[in-house]
């Protein structure tokens, strides 16, 4: 270490130090320089560059102190809106937005999980449809069978 001349430790001088106040300059999120950048971003990957490459230039120049996978979180994340415009932010269940002037729905009765899977309408077993019996013995006959 180099001397540097000390400067006495006087009431006046610790009192001082007691009223310092931390500097003002705003820290900047990560995500606020990856929201300022991201058209920049969005071209460096089209160009071929990749997120590491993109990641280590930002903590070069802007100080970003993110994580290639926070990176891209961000990226991710902030592009949601311009592929899905309706998904809104103010807390409400994502999809759910109706545009202004648009005729809101009424709620569909949920289906069962029968007719989900067949369709509409449940259809009985295909024994009963052909008017044939099963091939096969139900699990019935079998559990009854003689030992």
């Amino acid at each position: 270490m180099a001397d540097r001349p000390r400067v006495p430790l006087t009431p006046k001088t610790k009192q001082a130090f007691q009223k310092a106040r931390r500097p003002t300059a705003p820290r900047v999120s990560d995500r606020a320089i990856v929201r300022e950048v991201l058209p920049e971003i969005r071209r460096k990957l089209a160009a071929g560059w990749s997120y590491e490459e993109v990641r280590a230039e930002m903590a070069r120049t802007l100080g970003f102190g993110g994580t290639r996978r926070t990176l891209y979180n961000y990226v991710w994340q902030l592009t949601l809106p311009e592929k899905h415009p309706l998904r809104s932010s103010e807390g409400s269940r994502a999809g759910t937005a109706i545009p202004d002037g648009a005729p809101a729905e009424p709620p569909q009765p949920r289906r069962s999980v029968r007719e989900t899977l067949r369709g509409s309408k449940a259809r009985p077993p295909t024994s009963e449809r052909s008017g044939q019996k099963s091939k096969r013995p139900s699990l019935v006959e079998i559990l009854n069978r003689p030992v």
